[in-house]
């Protein structure tokens, strides 16, 4: 496990020190972020041999650090998940409008009802993978609220009272299933937790690769025109902030700059994340040049 802590160690520093110069606005930024991709990766292959040679002991603490910043990804992960589910329904309302074809309009309820026929499948296994004793009360309550909490995303988003769309609240529901699942699998506790050996763990990992591989092919493929005649909505326009978007009209340099700014912000947060999704949230300590288990 300690590589894992290594890797992500040198990615971080990588990150601050890119975030760094992002703040160094002009031609320097510009060069920095659009150029110098050999140098960039032999920087990354120095840091990490360098992190080779840093004592055991210091991963405890940063093992700590990584898991309460991991956090603050996972919300910045929401955001952007909420601005990739209001691009997708955007899209496909405007073909709708466009090509007056009920074509758009049944793929819509389609993927959302598939999105909550997963999450209650989910559900339903979550009660049954991690409520297998009495004393398992906490985690009963906690897949409990999550389904609570998506019932209630999904009534406001149909009921008018905020903007919002079926297919964007199925996504966020689906998402929060999925990370009740990987808490409570993550939980050390083997009486309540059915995913508590070396496999489930392997399998856990793997889900947090993909999820997390989905999301930043998002961040850099994803495309920076605003669907024409389509209004933002406040959380998507956070994101086009993290996600360096830009609308027709382009952006001035101090708006290019400040994009490459939280571009890297979350860029450092996903390799604080990357230290805690390769171990399954630290299931393994770092102790006198050994792994054990928690």
């Amino acid at each position: 496990m300690q590589s894992n802590y290594r890797l992500s160690f040198a990615f971080v520093i990588f990150h601050l020190a890119m975030l760094l110069c992002s703040l160094v606005t002009g031609a320097f930024s510009e060069m920095i972020n659009e150029g110098c991709w050999v140098l960039k990766a032999l920087s990354l292959a120095a840091l990490f041999i360098v992190c080779l040679m840093i004592p055991n002991e210091f991963f405890n603490v940063y093992r700590e650090i990584s898991r309460v910043a991991s956090c603050l990804y996972l919300v910045a992960q929401v955001v952007i998940l909420v601005d990739f589910a209001y691009t997708w329904n955007g899209k496909w309302v405007e073909n709708y409008e466009q090509t007056n074809s009920g074509f758009w309009m049944f793929w819509l309820f389609f993927f959302s009802g598939a999105m909550w026929i997963a999450a209650l499948t989910i559900t339903v296994l979550n009660y049954f993978w991690f409520s297998t004793t009495d004393s398992c009360g906490m985690n009963i309550a906690l897949i409990t609220l999550t389904l609570v909490v998506g019932i209630l995303f999904t009534v406001l988003s149909i009921s008018g009272w905020v903007e919002g769309s079926l297919l964007t609240s199925s996504a966020v529901n689906l998402y929060c299933v999925y990370l009740s699942w990987l808490a409570l699998a993550s939980e050390p506790d083997s009486s309540c937790n059915d995913w508590n050996d070396d496999k489930s763990t392997a399998v856990i990992v793997a889900f947090s690769v993909a999820v997390t591989f989905i999301v930043v092919a998002y961040i850099a493929f994803q495309t920076k025109d605003k669907a024409p005649g389509t209004e933002q909505q406040p959380v998507q326009a956070v994101a086009g902030q993290v996600l360096a978007k830009e609308d027709e009209s382009g952006q001035t340099e101090e708006e290019r700059d400040r994009g490459l700014v939280y571009f890297h912000a979350l860029m450092l947060l996903l390799s604080l994340y990357m230290g805690m999704m390769l171990t399954n949230w630290g299931a393994a300590k770092v102790a006198g040049g050994t792994a054990e288990s928690r």
